[in-house]
């Protein structure tokens, strides 16, 4: 990720008008233990998430 991920500038950008890689790279970038990417979903034989949801973890990691 080339930008600072703890701009809350950068936070609202990509909330808001990231697409999905974006997110994903956020959510790594935020908890490295969690299952954001596809491949990660994938070892978890859980379904990819989609922008929304995305959208809506990030959401509540910000607390917002």
């Amino acid at each position: 990720m080339a930008l600072n991920p703890e701009s809350p500038v950068v936070q609202h950008y990509i909330l808001n008008h990231g697409h999905r890689l974006e997110l994903i790279e956020w959510l790594e970038w935020c908890d490295s233990n969690g299952t954001f990417s596809d491949a990660d979903c994938e070892l978890e034989d859980m379904p990819p998430a989609d922008t929304e949801t995305l959208r809506a973890i990030m959401r509540e990691i910000l607390e917002l």
